[in-house]
Parts: structure tokens; sequence; C-alpha cells
């Protein structure tokens, strides 16, 4: 419910929540050892000693500063162009390399331990892993780390930070290599993009979209690329393009299609005043109902050593009194007031120290300026459906961001629900004129398992329509293998089963679950099964103008002449005979 604050015209009384160690909170989803408890606090780490900005080597100024004897290239991240090129067309480490790319591309730049907890890739965190080191050597992304005296040399595993590199490299090395649904998994269908803001903004951007991602009910979050202004209010909506070429640092959507874009500032001059202004107007032009937009400010001024707040008080000061003031320039009408649908908060409130939250932020409760003028803030959840209710026109085009943000890879891994992401192949086959994928005829119908129905050349029945970005996924838990049944005396093992394939499943049903071959250990699981059979008692040799016995069923028998028996010879070793079993 709405709750109003203490009467300040500008800047309201500020609400404290009692501390709750994440460790503490329900959370929704996660990687197992990469929670917001266990990863380095970007806020309260201390790694900002030296303003906003890391230290960061690209490929091209590493190799300058080792040929001109600056720098001598550690051992874990020489690797040849020709060895990343290898590295790159290899299966090894496709899918953490993918998703890795997705992750880069959609929200700019990341630490490593942020990297692994989005992809669900725990060995991301480690040190310089050859998914990472054959990018870096292409010139793809930058390496970088926080600056310390304490780390002059090589830094841990903890301080590693990625971003895209400036460079032209997707596109040559990496775009040609991928089929249209990675394309789309990695880039979401836009073009490749390096462009970038100060790295401590970034990591709090990701880092809050994790948290919420983790402990707060939300249908997803879209990092910056997939933040514009054009996605959340013009082409993204089906309507005219914006052209103007700015946006949010990420958008936090609600299952209902509600959109909540958030802005980062760690100070509040005339350009906030400004950004604000530009918010406020594209609000007042696009209805709730139509657009589902809302705007939160979220005030994260440095911290500094025992002064918490650093110089935070007055900056909230002037965030408040900048989005009050802009909210009586743009009113909006009587039924959709911008006031309601612009919201304050400071990171401090949600996360008062590292490894703690509040309450009020798994509720994503803030400040909005919509009281009377002796008492303007009042404080709102913006996951409340009441506080917040959305009476959406089209409530299928608000929601379908939900389902088309389970096929990225940049999406938190534990959001992207298989049985939600849309198909992306009928954009290749529907302007041919074809509604299904083409099956091709058997070459062996005599081994067809099932009847598959053919018309002409093209089967009609249906096709095997197989992800090829199940790699990208981080692997679950695998259920128990059954126990192979026990041969009695005298009987034969039991064949292996072999499941039948999954049926065709739309592309992003991820992950796609191939013919499982449950097998007697210790047989190996291989494309073609080798299984042995155990050899039989030879039967004695026919003598001389008798028949050979008839052959079992499965045998065969070689049409030779009779011969005289040869001298007595000792028998060699009987090898058991073998047979291929397909994996289909």
């Amino acid at each position: 419910m709405v709750r109003r604050g203490e009467a300040q015209r500008h800047s309201p009384a500020r609400w404290e929540g009692a501390p709750v160690p994440f460790s503490d909170l329900a959370a929704h989803g996660g990687t197992p050892g990469l929670g917001a408890a266990d990863r380095l606090d970007p806020y309260y780490g201390g790694m900002w000693t030296q303003g906003s900005s890391a230290v960061w080597v690209s490929q091209k100024l590493a190799r300058t500063q080792v040929a001109a004897g600056l720098a001598r290239m550690p051992r874990s991240l020489d690797m040849s162009v020709e060895q990343a090129r290898e590295s790159l067309v290899s299966t090894r480490s496709l899918g953490p390399r993918l998703a890795a790319l997705g992750v880069l591309d959609q929200w700019r730049t990341c630490s490593a331990e942020q990297l692994a907890a989005l992809t669900g890739f725990d060995r991301l965190a480690t040190t310089d892993p050859q998914a990472m080191v054959a990018l870096f050597a292409l010139g793809v992304i930058d390496r970088g780390s926080f600056a310390s005296a304490l780390l002059p040399g090589a830094s841990t595993s903890r301080s590693v930070l990625y971003r895209p590199s400036r460079s032209d490299a997707f596109d040559k090395e990496v775009s040609p290599l991928l089929s249209f649904e990675q394309r789309t998994a990695v880039t979401g269908g836009l073009p490749w993009d390096f462009r970038r803001q100060y790295d401590r903004h970034n990591l709090l951007s990701v880092e809050m979209g994790l948290r919420v991602a983790e402990f707060c009910e939300v249908g997803t979050v879209l990092g910056e690329k997939l933040s514009t202004v054009d996605l959340l209010a013009g082409s993204g909506l089906g309507g005219d393009p914006v052209t103007e070429a700015r946006g949010a640092d990420l958008t936090i959507v609600r299952a209902d299609g509600l959109r909540v874009a958030v802005e980062l500032t760690a100070s509040a001059g005339a350009d906030f005043t400004d950004k604000v202004r530009r918010w406020a107007r594209l609000l007042a032009e696009r209805p709730l109902a139509t657009s589902g937009l809302t705007v939160l400010f979220v005030e994260a001024t440095p911290h500094e050593g025992e002064y918490r707040f650093g110089s935070g008080p007055s900056v909230r000061a002037q965030v408040y009194k900048a989005v009050a003031q802009v909210v009586r320039e743009f009113p909006g009408t009587g039924a959709d007031r911008v006031a309601e649908r612009i919201g304050v908060v400071s990171w401090s409130q949600w996360f008062p120290a590292a490894g703690h939250a509040t309450a009020e932020f798994t509720r994503l409760e803030v400040d909005r300026p919509t009281g009377p003028a002796s008492a303007r803030w009042e404080r709102a959840s913006l996951l409340d459906v009441i506080d917040v209710p959305l009476d959406a026109v089209r409530p299928g085009e608000l929601t379908a961001v939900v389902d088309n943000a389970a096929m990225l890879l940049g999406t938190p891994h534990w959001l992207r629900r298989p049985d939600a992401a849309p198909s992306v192949w009928p954009a290749l086959t529907e302007p041919l004129g074809w509604g299904q994928l083409p099956c091709p005829p058997l070459a062996r119908p005599s081994r067809a398992t099932a009847v598959r129905p053919v018309t002409g050349g093209v089967g009609c029945g249906r096709a095997a329509v197989r992800s090829t970005i199940r790699w990208a996924h981080p692997a679950g838990p695998r259920p128990p293998r059954p126990a192979a049944p026990k041969a009695t005396a005298g009987e034969m093992p039991a064949t292996p089963s072999v499941r039948e394939p999954v049926a065709a499943a739309a592309a992003f049903e991820l992950p796609v679950a191939a013919a499982e071959v449950v097998v007697p250990e210790p047989v190996s699981v291989a494309p073609v099964f080798e299984l042995p059979i155990p050899p039989r008692a030879r039967a004695p040799a026919p003598a001389p103008g008798e028949r050979a016995p008839a052959a079992e069923a499965g045998e065969q028998v070689a049409a030779v002449a009779p011969q005289p028996p040869a001298p007595a010879a000792p028998e060699p070793p009987v090898t058991p005979a073998r047979r291929a079993v397909p994996l289909w």
C-alpha cells in the first residue's frame, strides 16, 4: 500500500529498512556458489579507488606493449591467432563462449563472477578460461581488472573484468561461424554493440539486474542494449521508431508486462535534470495502457570508508528536487499521471551494507511524487499491482518481451523458460512459402522406426527442429541411471534399451534432450555403441560328406564345399563378436 512520507517538499525523510543477509532472503533462482551473497560487492567492495574506471587491455594493446618491451604476456593469455581460431570452430567450450558473448553484448561490462552468475557456467569465474582467452586473442573482447596497489601483477579471478572490444573482430571472426538461431540468441537480432559507459556504472547495473532476478518476482530483466527508448516505446511495441539514441541502464519487466526503466545516477546537475525531463516527456506522450512504461531513478553516489553515504545526502536531495520540478512541467492526464510512473530510491536504502538487503528491496519499494504539496513524496511498491496497476489495451504485446527474452543468452539463465521461447526458424521459412521446416525423404525407408508420410519429395511429418544453442545452457541435474537388468544362468544379457528421441521441438526449447542410451557398465556412450556379445560354444566340425547344422536366426552360413579335416592345431583364443547399435 502507498505510505505517505514525512512532510518535506523536495527531499522526504530517509526511510531505513532492517538489513537482512542475502542468504536469509528467499531466492527465486541463481547459480550455486555465485549468488549475491558470494559475489564481490561492486558498491561496498572498495574497488573504486581511482575514480569510476578500471584498468583495461585489448589484444592489440597487449601485443604492442609486449613488442615494445613494456610488458610480458602472461602464460594464461598467450594464445596465437591460429590457436584462437581453432578453438573458435571447435565445439569444446562452445556453450560458455556463446553465453558469454550474449551477456557482454547485452550488459556491456561484467566481472568474471557476474558473467558466470548470468550464464550459469561457473568455469567462467576462474582465471582466464579458454573460452574467454580465445575471444581475447582474436580481439573480440577486452580484459580488465580493478586498480589497486596491492595487485601490481597478476590479479585474482575475483578482480577480472570483461567488455566488448572496439573492433570489428566479432563480425569477421565470430559471426560467420554462427547459425541464424545462435546469432539471434547472442545479439537479439541487432548488430554487435561495443558502446559502454563508466565501468562502475555498468557493473552496478549488472549487479542490480542480477539481484532483482534472484530475489524479486519478475518476468525478466533486460540489459542496457535492450533498454533503448525505441525498444521500450517505439518500434519495440510495433509503433513508429524513435530516433533518439538513448535508453535506460536496465529494464525490469513485471509478469504482466509492466516495464520499469532503471536509471542509475551518481551525480545530480543540469544534465541529470535534462535526463529526467526527457523521460517525463516520453511518459506524457506514451500512455501506460499502451506502453506499460515506468521509470525509476536510483541514486548510487560512491561509498567511501566509514562516511556511509559519502556526499549522498546532498546528491539525494538534488535528485528528489529535480524529479519533483519536472513532474510539475509534465503532469500527464488525470487517469494517467506522470507522477505515478516515476520513482526514486537510494542504493543504500535497498542495500544498506555489504552482503545485506532490505525487505523493501524484494518489493521494489520507492518514493513517488504523488502526494499533496505538504507531503509530496509517498512510498509505493513497483511490484504491487494495487500501487501500480496496469490495464493494458493489448496485453499480449506487453508480455511478449518476457517470452522473447527467454531465447536470449544475455538473460539470466534461470529466467529462460524453454516452454515460452518462440521459434526463430519461421523467419527464414515463411518468406519462402514453407509453413514448416522441409523434411527430406528417408534414404532407407525400410529402417524407419515410425511411419512418416511424404508428399512428393518433401516429408510432411514433424521435422526434427533441434536447437543449435543447446550447449549454451548450463546442464541441469541428471536423473539417476537405472540399473541394468541382470542376466540369469543360460540367458543372454538384455539388450540395452534405447529410448525414443524427443519429438520435434520448437527452436529454443532448451535444453533439448537427445536419445539417451542405457547400457550396462562399463560400456561407454558414443555416437555408435559397440556392445560385446558373449561367445557361444563352438559346434563340432561336420564329418566329410555330412551337411553342416542349420544356422540359427541372425547367423550367416558361408557356401563353402566340405574339405577334408586339417591336422589338429591349437585353437586361437575366441574373440567376442561385436555389433553396432545406432544412436537414433
